[in-house]
């Protein structure tokens, strides 16, 4: 299949899912038509019984890693979002539909920079957000670190939502995850009422620990990692937040620049 077809290579990608899980309920034309419509955004977004609690995706026994690099997807063309990805909400109970076997829901945004692997290519939000990490330039190896990420709406609408408790926190070694925000997640919301150029600031904080491809098949990680050694670390956050009216299960992941601290 060619890397210049995303749409034969998202038919293949569901048929041979299909074939694996043991059943043929997928509806292709279905999948393929709401993957067409929601192509041009280039965003992931998340649809199921929660907006600020979702699970990784599961569907007629199938379970997938969305936010693999293309080389680890086989047939999704490189810089084409895995199928489910686009922007929008997806056809399932808080949906107003419903998806073979089951709703189909994307991984939480503490999987989008999965242990021991290279940072996602998150695109530019469509609503003008943007998550700016403003952490100290430095700080000791051990301990959790706090700081905050500034969301600043550079877009030209009033926007107003809300999003979960605390940002996604990823810390990073040579464009590779080493830790990120894990754990139970917190059950409130904060406001989100930005005029444009407008911003605010989330409390945010990590832990200069490492973990690895192990601690990803549970909640939370180990609780006898390693500390990271002194050095120089990337650190990036993503937000998530739904907008005031928009369909229910939509959510739009917001990212920012990559900062850098040096943990002494």
């Amino acid at each position: 299949m060619s890397s210049h077809d995303p749409e034969g290579a998202v038919r293949e990608y569901l048929r041979g899912a299909a074939t694996s899980a043991g059943t043929a309920d997928i509806d292709l034309p279905h999948v393929l038509g709401r993957v067409r419509s929601r192509r041009r955004t280039r965003r992931i977004a998340v649809a199921g019984t929660s907006t600020l609690a979702v699970a990784a995706i599961a569907t007629a026994g199938i379970s997938t890693g969305l936010f693999r690099p293309a080389a680890e997807n086989p047939g999704i063309a490189a810089g084409e979002p895995a199928p489910g990805t686009a922007a929008g909400p997806i056809d399932g109970p808080a949906a107003g539909g419903a998806a073979a076997g089951g709703a189909i829901q994307l991984a939480p945004a503490e999987k989008i920079n999965p242990c021991g692997a290279p940072l996602a290519d998150l695109a530019p939000a469509m609503s003008g957000l943007v998550a700016t990490v403003a952490f100290p330039a430095t700080a000791p190896a051990g301990g959790a670190v706090s700081g905050t990420v500034v969301l600043t709406n550079t877009g030209s609408e009033h926007l107003t939502g809300y999003t979960g408790a605390r940002p996604v926190m990823t810390v990073s070694a040579d464009g590779i995850t080493v830790w990120h925000s894990n754990g139970p997640i917190i059950m409130s919301a904060i406001v989100i009422d930005l005029q444009p150029g407008a911003s605010m600031e989330l409390p945010a904080s990590f832990d200069p620990i490492r973990c690895d491809e192990e601690d990803e098949m549970q909640q939370s990680f180990r609780t006898d990692l390693p500390a990271l050694e002194p050095g120089a670390y990337g650190l990036s956050a993503v937000v998530r937040w739904t907008p005031d009216g928009a369909a229910a299960g939509y959510v739009e992941d917001v990212g920012g620049p990559l900062a850098t601290i040096t943990l002494e």
